[in-house]
C-alpha cells in the first residue's frame, strides 16, 4: 500500500507543479507563497491526530502538493523580490541551505528518536516550525514592495 503512495506522490507533484505555475502567472508568486506550506501543515496535523490506516498515503499526497508548488514557486518568488540580475547567486545560496538541511535532518531526527521523542512530538515540532515560518512571512509581507525594473 505504501508503494502506491510513492506513485501518487509523483503524480500529484507533477499536477501541482502545473497548477501552481498557472496560479503564479495569474496572481504572482508573492500572493501564492502564503498558501504554499498549508498542505504540509495539514499533513503533519493529520499524522499527529490520526491513527487512520491511510494516513501515510494522504500525508504523501499533501506533501507532494507542497513539493510540486516549490519547484516553480521559489525561483519565481526570488525573481519578484530581487529581480533577475542576481538570481543565480540567490539560487546558489538557497540551494546550499537546502542541501545542508537535508544533510543535517537524519542526524537531528536520529538524535530526537534516541532521546525518546515520539513521532507525534517530532511532527508537532515540525508543525510548530512551519506555523512560525508562515507567520513571520505574513508579518513581513505587509512591508513588501515589488522590485522596480528599469
Amino acid at each position: 500500500m505504501l508503494a502506491q503512495g510513492f506513485t501518487l506522490y509523483a503524480i500529484v507533484s507533477v499536477i501541482t507543479l502545473a497548477v501552481s505555475g498557472f496560479l503564479i502567472d495569474r496572481f504572482s508568486a508573492i500572493k501564492v507563497l502564503p498558501f504554499y506550506l498549508l498542505p504540509t501543515m495539514a499533513a503533519y496535523t493529520l499524522v499527529i491526530t490520526s491513527s487512520w490506516a491511510f494516513t501515510p498515503i494522504v500525508m504523501m499526497i499533501l506533501i507532494a502538493m507542497t513539493n510540486g508548488t516549490s519547484s516553480v514557486l521559489l525561483t519565481s518568488t526570488w525573481s519578484e523580490i530581487y529581480g533577475t540580475k542576481y538570481l543565480g547567486g540567490i539560487r546558489s545560496i538557497t540551494v546550499s541551505f537546502f542541501v545542508f538541511s537535508t544533510a543535517i535532518a537524519p542526524v537531528l531526527f536520529g538524535y530526537l528518536i534516541d532521546q525518546q521523542f515520539t513521532i507525534n512530538q517530532i511532527f508537532s515540532m515540525m508543525l510548530g516550525y512551519l506555523i512560525l515560518a508562515n507567520a513571520l512571512f505574513l508579518f513581513k509581507l505587509k512591508d513588501y514592495q515589488p522590485v522596480k525594473i528599469a
